[in-house]
């Protein structure tokens, strides 16, 4: 049945284009006759003017009368063959000429009509009474209103001829589109009568369209459908543009924006064909039944963008010549995707096939008078009319069989939704959650027995009750959501519940509801969801107690920090243990250094200067100093100092007296270190107090040199920062390199006692040698010296003897001093 329907609709529609196509060729075969004057008598009221004009095309646009009615152009001009001449798109202007024979007695008052209100520029020029030229008259669609002879949607010419006269009249027609000219002379009263009539009819039209408009809007505010939005804008806009094309929107209601006619025109008409694509993917579902289909909509929908977007830069004339052709295509894919979907059994195309199929074929046949494919008549001028006046009547029927299937397919998805329901609510009830559906309105729909559960506290009448009918904001407030481990209120921006509703999934599990005698800690989950357009329209919250939960993160939390501590503390004391091992393995690689240094040279003072740098290296110090105490103990000498200033060459072994501030410190009086400022120490007697005020320091750290409980001196730090501290570590390895430096000092003293002791040993030893053979030789030379010259004189023989003796005795002393001497 339908497909017997689509067919012999077609085939009307193929038949009526080929019986015009037919009536055009026969009407334009052989030579056209010159036209006669057209006669007016007193006894007709109308005088069609098609088959007594004869027309000149003037593509420059610069012709004037004075040229057109010359006689070198009389024979130009080419008489027309139909009764409404169709131009159709051209730049041209449009010279226009019939002769009038005035035959009337009763009236030389007549009106000229043109009756297409889409022209843009009309010039009326008739003979002056002189007959010496013409008065001009110019009017148009894109000149102001007030140019018109007549206020009417129509241009109208009042002539004022004499009678019993024949004349020519010239028209000159202008226009950015297609171009039909539909002219006639009326007797005044003729005219009124006619018009009145017409108007009539075409405020009856726009009033329906008006009406369709009011209870589409109606129905699109109150089943929210997109489909709905898209043919309130089709109509909106066909009714717009057919106004201006109907010359009423600029004669009646906006007769100061005339000069506007070459937007809005083309806007509204992309406008009717871009929500004729969009109204008809949306009610016929192509993206879904016809996706091929539903992508050649979208191609055709981008070529009336780029259209659209034409508009404030193409002239009028280039904007409707590729409007009007691309709309053939675009209603083409209309009917195609409504024929379509109606063979695949979808049961929305029927509606949409009994509604749009004749507004679609009078639409055709309008493009096709544009474009000059068929004449302009009365039926083909107005066929789009009966096209809209079919679609309101059809489409009310239409939308109501529409709307009792949806109500039925509403009826049977609620009552599926409410078996969905029951199944899911019994699904929920089951799970360990507490869950809560919150509406648009911020208000519950449904909630769990756990909900019930974790929320209430009967003690302290808080009950969960869905009827009370609390906004988000007063559960909030009821329940007291307080941010976790505080009294501070939860910031209803941040709850799961509002930013589901704005659409944004969240969760939190910092939040705790105040039941007045216990807090409960909750985790909360919510997500949107969405209708079919993508608007949230309820959010679905899961919530959980985790009291539990926090009491064994708090106690893994805790013992957590208490291993960190623990580690931090083995930490920190294995390396406080490997620094004091590092300084102590260099103290005592110093030490070894210091021991292989005393044992290739008894020099302690390149002892004690390799001490000081070891000391200025481990400890970051700028100088260092040793100085031991001196006397009555209250005079320090320095032994070394790291100090190479060149105006103090005599520091080491000066002598200092030991200042009250130094003796009476209780560290140092209990032998441990003590920190001193610059100043006072600058104050000491001595080159250490004139090198303590010209240098930098800011600090000086004293370590007594303890021995046996005595302090026998001091082992002298001096820093720049004043901040500077010294650890527990480096306070006893100062300690221990304090010790070692006062034994050092002890062994240095010790090693000259015995130096000493050594030089008496060897002075006595020498001292017995010296008695017991030197001397005795010395004493046994000398007797025989006293006794020689006796002998000489008694006995010179025996004298050389003992002079000989004498001599051997000597000898043998010195062999023996020299003896001594060299050991």
């Amino acid at each position: 049945m339908r497909v017997s329907v689509l067919k012999t609709t077609v085939s009307l529609l193929t038949l009526m284009v080929t019986l015009f196509l037919c009536s055009t060729a026969l009407a334009q075969s052989g030579d056209p006759p010159t036209p006669e004057p057209i006669i007016l008598t007193d006894d007709q009221g109308e005088y069609p003017l098609g088959l007594y004009l004869e027309i000149l095309e003037d593509p420059s646009g610069e012709l004037t009368i004075e040229d057109i009615s010359s006689p070198e152009f009389d024979s130009q001009f080419t008489p027309s063959q139909v009764e409404v001449p169709n131009i159709g798109f051209t730049e041209s202007a449009i010279w226009v000429r019939f002769q009038v024979q005035y035959e009337t007695r009763l009236t030389n008052q007549w009106l000229l009509e043109v009756a297409f209100a889409n022209i843009h520029f009309i010039d009326l020029y008739t003979p002056t009474p002189g007959g010496e030229g013409f008065a001009v008259k110019q009017t148009g669609a894109m000149r102001p209103p007030e140019t018109r002879d007549i206020l009417h949607p129509q241009f109208v010419f009042k002539l004022t001829v004499p009678t019993q006269s024949q004349q020519t009249v010239y028209l000159r027609f202008e226009s950015g589109a297609s171009m039909i000219l539909p002219i006639s002379l009326w007797k005044p009263d003729a005219f009124i009568n006619e018009s009145q009539g017409s108007q009539i009819l075409h405020w009856l039209y726009f009033g329906a369209l008006i009406g369709l408009l009011i209870y589409n809007l109606f129905l699109l505010f109150s089943l929210r459908e997109v489909s709905h939005l898209y043919l309130v804008i089709l109509i909106t806009s066909w009714v717009v543009f057919d106004l201006a094309y109907a010359g009423y929107l600029e004669v009646y209601i906006i007769p100061n924006l005339y000069y506007l006619r070459q937007y809005y025109v083309p806007l509204s008409f992309a406008l009717v064909f871009i929500s004729m694509v969009l109204f008809t993917d949306t009610f016929l579902e192509l993206k879904a039944v016809l996706p091929k289909l539903h992508r050649v909509n979208m191609a055709i929908l981008g070529v009336w963008g780029v259209l659209l977007l034409l508009i404030p830069f193409a002239s009028y004339q280039i904007l409707a010549i590729l409007m009007v052709p691309w709309a053939l295509p675009t209603l083409v894919a209309v009917l195609v995707g409504g024929v379509v979907t109606w063979r695949q059994d979808f049961r929305p195309a029927r509606f949409f096939m009994i509604a749009w199929f004749g507004l679609i074929v009078t639409f055709i046949l309008v493009l096709l008078v544009r474009l000059g494919v068929i004449p302009s008549t009365l039926f083909t001028e107005n066929a789009y009319r009966l096209g809209w006046v079919w679609m309101a009547v059809c489409w009310s029927f239409a939308i109501a069989e529409r709307t009792n299937l949806l109500k039925a397919e509403t009826e049977a998805a609620n009552l599926d939704l409410r078996n969905s329901e029951h199944r899911l609510s019994q699904i929920l009830e089951g799970l360990p959650l507490g869950v809560v559906v919150y509406g648009k309105a911020q208000k519950p729909h449904y909630v769990n027995q756990r909900t019930i559960d974790i929320l209430s506290n009967p003690d302290r009448d808080i009950q969960v009750d869905i009827s009370a009918g609390r906004t988000l904001a007063q559960a909030m407030s009821y329940f007291s959501f307080k941010v976790a481990g505080s009294h501070q209120e939860y910031p209803m921006e941040h709850f799961p519940v509002y930013r589901a509703l704005h659409g944004e999934p969240a969760s939190v599990d910092n939040i705790e509801a105040d039941l007045v005698d216990r807090r409960v800690p909750l985790e909360i989950w919510a997500s949107p969801i969405r209708d079919e357009a993508g608007d949230v329209e309820s959010a679905v919250v899961a919530f959980q107690d985790i009291t539990q939960r926090k009491q064994a993160e708090a106690e893994l939390a805790e013992y957590r920090k208490h291993l960190e501590l623990l580690v931090e503390e083995r930490t920190a004391a294995l390396n406080a243990v490997n620094e004091q091992l590092q300084l102590r393995l260099e103290w005592l690689s110093a030490i070894n250094m210091v021991n292989q240094i005393m044992a290739r040279s008894a020099d302690f003072t390149e002892i004690y200067e390799k001490i000081i740098e070891i000391i200025n290296q481990l400890f970051a110090s700028e100088d260092a100093f040793i100085a031991e105490l001196d006397g009555d103990s209250k005079r320090l000498r320095i032994l070394a100092h790291s100090c190479r200033d060149d105006s103090h060459p005599d520091l080491v072994g000066s002598i200092t007296s030991l200042s009250d501030t130094i003796q009476s410190n209780p560290n140092i009086k209990g032998g441990k270190l003590a920190i001193f400022a610059r100043d006072p120490l600058s104050l000491l007697n001595g080159p250490i107090g004139v090198h303590f005020q010209g240098t930098k320091i800011h600090t000086i750290a004293l370590v007594p040199l303890n021995l046996r409980e005595r302090v026998i001196g001091f082992l002298g730090v001096e820093l720049h920062d004043k901040e500077r501290t010294f650890t527990t570590e480096e306070t006893t390895l100062l300690s221990i390199f304090s010790f070692d430096i006062a034994k050092l000092i002890e062994d240095s003293h010790l090693f000259e006692q015995t130096k000493a002791l050594i030089t008496a040993e060897e002075r006595n030893r020498l001292a017995r040698a010296l008695h017991a053979s030197v001397t005795q030789v010395l004493c046994s030379t000398t007797l025989l010296a006293e006794v020689l010259p006796k002998i000489w004189r008694r006995d010179p023989e025996q004298g050389l003897q003992r002079l000989d003796k004498l001599r051997r005795l000597t000898r043998g002393a010195l062999a023996e001093m020299r003896t001594m001497l060299l050991e």
